[in-house]
């Protein structure tokens, strides 16, 4: 073996050891409940909330995040916001403009495992606070996104350290036929 392939054989056992955290995936999921409790937390790509004072359901996002190194990576990051797609509320063929983020979060991972995958749950306590605001002035959501992004170490790309989801909010009466 020549000294060049010792060398790259070496590189990529070194580097295939090294730890590097990724976001797998991102989900929206919603609590419903009945008489004003909270029930289980089900998987959902759709919301139906009509615009009101109080909402029902509570959306949170999961993250799914993914050491694919051997190594263990202490220390993780995962930043979040969450923004909202608004409309006029009684104008049904206005089209939803996207708000800049009304709420932004950090979440510490103190240790991931090599290989290593953990589900971080997104829950935003602001979000029944800036519904009722945006009623009160008119408005109201047709979806809501997150962006998440694990900060990436020396060396990494991006390409799978940021993500974003969108939920659709189901908040306008069905248009009638002309």
């Amino acid at each position: 073996m020549t000294a060049a392939a010792a060398l790259a054989l070496a590189a990529a056992l070194c580097g295939s050891a090294r730890a590097e955290v990724v976001v797998q995936d991102v989900r929206w999921s919603l609590a419903a409940g009945k008489d004003g409790k909270r029930g289980p937390y089900v998987e959902a790509s759709r919301w139906a909330q009509p615009p009101a004072a109080r909402i029902a359901g509570r959306p949170r996002a999961v993250v799914t995040l993914a050491n694919l190194g051997r190594g263990a990576e202490p220390g993780v990051l995962v930043r979040c916001a969450v923004s909202a797609r608004l409309f006029r509320v009684g104008d049904a063929k206005a089209e939803g403009v996207w708000s800049v983020p009304f709420w932004t979060d950090e979440k510490r991972i103190p240790f991931l495992r090599g290989a290593q995958v953990k589900r971080v749950v997104v829950d935003d306590p602001t979000l029944g606070a800036y519904l009722q605001k945006m009623f009160r002035a008119g408005f109201w959501v047709d979806a809501l996104r997150i962006q998440v992004m694990v900060d990436p170490r020396a060396g990494e790309g991006l390409e799978r350290h940021i993500m974003e989801r969108d939920l659709a909010v189901d908040a306008r009466p069905p248009a009638s036929a002309p």
